[in-house]
């Protein structure tokens, strides 16, 4: 059964890397209007995107966001074990009518390839 999506409003997808950018064309499949960040947003054809580079500062602009009701983080930790969407995108984040946050990880985002479990320090 597909789900009524109708009115759902705008899902912003941070981290349009292989996950977030499939996550997105899941939604958009569904009905949803999509967003994505990226570094480099020449990368994926057919979608819009907005730049953000928490290592480079670059934050997208607030009216950018606008509407957005559903967040999607598929951004791994930094090495310190800090989020850096949080560090550059709270303040934006705060400001947005959101319904709903969602954090995406797999086992790709971890340094090592014998780390597979959550539970198990990556580092």
């Amino acid at each position: 059964m597909k789900p009524n999506v109708n009115g759902a409003g705008r899902l912003l997808v941070v981290g349009g890397g292989y996950a977030g950018a499939r996550f997105a064309q899941a939604a958009r499949l569904q009905g949803l209007t999509v967003q994505l960040t990226s570094r480099d947003p020449q990368r994926w054809d057919g979608s819009t995107w907005v730049p953000f580079d928490s290592d480079r500062g670059l934050r997208p602009d607030p009216g950018t966001l606008s509407g957005v009701s559903h967040v999607l983080v598929t951004v791994p930790p930094q090495a310190d074990g800090q989020d850096p969407c949080l560090r550059e995108l709270g303040s934006l984040l705060q400001d947005l009518p959101l319904q709903w946050l969602g954090y995406l990880s797999t086992t790709g985002v971890y340094r090592s390839e014998e780390h597979t479990s959550e539970l198990q320090s990556p580092y």
